[in-house]
C-alpha cells in the first residue's frame, strides 16, 4: 500500500488545496499544450498562493520538468478534476491525500520550493460540544493528526457524565 504523508486538511484549506494542486496542474498543461504547438509559453502571471498554503522561497517555475512529469501530471489532473465537484471532500481519505501528496511532489519540484498545505488561519479545526447526559462513551473530537503549524481547538461542555458513561475530550493520534 502506498504511504500517505500529505496532512489531513479540512474545511477551508481542504477545499482551496484542491483548487490549488488542481488550477497549478491545468497551468503545467496548458503550457505544454503551448508548447508542442511551437508557441513559447509567456512567464506564469504572479502565483496566487491561498492563506492556507505556505511556501518559504521565490518560485522559479521549471518547464523542462513540466515536460518531465506530463503523463503523471494528465492523471493528477484528472483524478482532481472529480474533486472539483464534491462540496464535502473528507481530508482523512487515503486516496485523495496519496493524489494531493503526489500533486504536492510535482508543485515542489516544477516551483523549486516546498509548498506546505494546511498551514495559516485557514487550517483550524474547530469543534464544538454541548452535551447533557453521557450515559455510554463519547468523545468530543477524534484527530488523526495536526501538523506542525495548524492547531485544533475543542469546546467541550458536558452537563453530567453518569456513573456508566465515560467521556474523552479529545483523542489526537499525532500532534507535530
Amino acid at each position: 500500500m502506498e504511504e500517505v504523508t500529505f496532512p489531513v486538511l479540512v474545511g477551508a484549506a481542504l477545499a482551496e488545496g484542491v483548487r490549488f494542486a488542481y488550477g497549478q496542474l491545468d497551468l503545467f498543461l496548458e503550457r505544454r499544450r503551448a508548447s508542442r504547438q511551437g508557441e513559447h509559453p509567456s512567464a506564469p502571471e504572479a502565483l496566487e498562493i491561498p492563506s492556507s498554503i505556505e511556501v518559504d522561497g521565490p518560485l522559479q517555475l521549471n518547464d523542462d520538468l513540466i515536460e518531465q512529469h506530463e503523463s503523471e501530471i494528465r492523471i493528477l489532473h484528472a483524478l482532481l478534476r472529480v474533486s472539483q465537484g464534491y462540496e464535502n471532500l473528507d481530508g482523512r481519505e487515503a486516496q485523495l491525500r496519496i493524489v494531493l501528496g503526489k500533486a504536492k511532489s510535482i508543485l515542489d519540484a516544477v516551483y523549486g520550493q516546498e509548498f506546505k498545505f494546511g498551514k495559516g488561519d485557514d487550517a483550524t479545526f474547530k469543534v464544538q460540544n454541548r452535551l447533557e447526559d453521557v450515559h455510554g462513551r463519547a468523545v468530543g473530537a477524534v484527530l488523526g493528526e495536526i501538523s506542525h503549524g495548524g492547531h485544533a481547538e475543542v469546546d467541550n461542555q458536558v452537563a453530567r457524565v453518569h456513573e456508566s458513561g465515560e467521556f474523552t475530550g479529545a483523542r489526537v493520534d499525532r500532534i507535530g
